[in-house]
C-alpha cells in the first residue's frame, strides 16, 4: 500500500514562502518514491507562489476534517498552536513537525529541524528530535544544478534577495545604497506586484528587478552571480550548497539562529539586522569584506562541503520508515 502522507504549510503575504519552498521539497521527493502526497497551503494574500508541485490551498487549522485520510502528516507552520498539533494527532498514526527555533514544544512523535544550526538540546523522551546540515531540505532544481567553483577576481554582478515578503520594507534602503556599485544588479523581488513598485523608483540600466521566479529561472540568477544579498532563511542553505558567497540580512528572529552558525561556520562576515539603525553601514563594511577574491572561493569552498543536498531524501526515507514500522 503507498503510504499516505499530507503536508501542511503556509505561504504568501507576511510570510513568504520558505516553508512552502522546502515543502515542495520534500512533496517532490515522497512522490518520486512513490507515496501519496498531499500539500495544503494556508496562502494569504493574492500572490502566486513560485512552484509548479501541485497544492491545496486550505485554511487547514480550521478545517481539519478536510485533511485526507493520512498515514503521516507533516506539519510546517509558524502559525499553528499547541492545540492544532494535539488535534491534528487524531487524524493520524504519525505527526511529525517541522521546526526552526524551538518555536513551541511540539505533541508530535518527531521533530526535525531542518538547519545547520540545530543543537540537540532540547530532546525528549517522549518526541524524537533531529537536526543539523544533514537535514536540510533542497529543492529539486537546486540540487541537480551544477555548483559554482570558479570565481571572477572582481565582483561584476549581484542578486538581491529578502524573501518572497519583505517584511520590513528594507530592500528600497538596500538598493538606494547599492544602486551604483555594480555592471548588474539582479533584484527577486518576490512578487509580481512589488516588482512593479520597484521599477518606478529604481529604473537604472544596471538594475534588473524580477517579480515571480520559479526554481530554476532563481537558480539562474544565483549562479551567475558573484555575491547574492540574501535574507538569513532558505536561501542562506541554497547559496551554501551550490557555492555562491553570500552576505545575510537578518529580517527575523527565526532567522537568527541560521546566521550566527554561517558567521561561526565562515560564510558570513557580520552580524547584519535589518530592524536595526545600522545596517546599511554593516552592509556596506561586508561588502568590503567580500570584494576579496580569496575570501569568495574560500567562502564558496567551505558551503559546498557544508551541505550535501541529501536532507530531502533522508527525511522521505524517515517519513516512508514511520508508516512501515507503525504497521508492524
Amino acid at each position: 500500500m503507498k503510504p499516505r502522507i499530507s503536508i501542511l504549510t503556509e505561504a504568501g503575504d507576511g510570510i513568504g514562502y520558505g516553508h512552502l519552498t522546502r515543502m515542495t521539497a520534500l512533496a517532490e521527493q515522497l512522490t518520486s518514491h512513490d507515496a501519496n502526497v498531499s500539500l495544503i497551503v494556508d496562502k494569504k494574500g493574492t500572490g502566486k507562489p513560485p512552484q509548479h508541485y501541485p497544492f491545496q490551498v486550505m485554511d487547514w487549522r480550521q478545517t481539519m476534517n478536510l485533511i485526507p485520510k493520512s498515514d503521516t502528516i507533516v506539519v510546517d507552520s509558524y502559525l499553528a498552536e499547541y492545540s492544532d498539533y494535539t488535534l491534528l494527532q487524531n487524524f493520524c498514526q504519525n505527526l511529525v513537525a517541522i521546526d526552526d527555533y524551538d518555536r513551541i514544544e511540539y505533541p508530535a512523535s518527531s521533530v526535525i529541524n531542518p538547519n545547520p544550526s540545530f543543537e540537540n538540546s532540547e530532546a525528549t523522551a517522549k518526541t524524537a528530535y533531529l537536526g543539523g546540515r544533514e537535514w536540510v531540505l533542497l529543492r529539486t532544481d537546486v540540487r541537480v544544478a551544477s555548483q559554482k567553483e570558479q570565481h571572477r577576481h572582481t565582483i561584476e554582478r549581484v542578486a538581491v534577495t529578502l524573501g518572497g515578503s519583505d517584511v520590513n520594507g528594507a530592500l528600497p534602503c538596500l538598493l538606494e545604497s547599492i544602486q551604483d556599485k555594480w555592471a548588474i544588479i539582479d533584484v527577486v523581488a518576490g512578487n509580481n506586484e512589488y516588482a512593479i513598485s520597484l521599477r518606478k523608483t529604481f529604473s537604472s540600466g544596471n538594475i534588473h528587478i524580477h517579480g515571480l521566479l520559479n526554481a530554476s529561472e532563481l537558480v539562474d540568477v544565483f549562479t551567475k552571480s558573484d555575491v547574492v544579498i540574501a535574507a538569513c532563511g532558505q536561501t542562506l542553505h541554497e547559496l551554501a550548497f551550490l557555492g555562491v558567497p553570500a552576505i545575510g540580512i537578518c529580517v527575523g528572529d527565526d532567522q537568527i539562529p541560521n546566521q550566527n552558525f554561517y558567521i561561526t561556520a565562515g560564510l558570513l562576515a557580520s552580524k547584519i539586522d535589518c530592524r536595526k539603525s545600522c545596517w546599511i553601514n554593516e552592509v556596506d563594511e561586508a561588502i568590503a569584506v567580500v570584494s576579496s577574491h580569496a575570501t569568495r572561493q574560500e567562502s564558496s569552498a567551505k558551503g559546498r562541503a557544508l551541505i550535501d543536498g541529501g536532507g530531502t531524501e533522508r527525511l522521505s526515507h524517515l517519513l516512508i520508515n514511520l508508516m512501515k514500522n507503525s504497521v508492524h
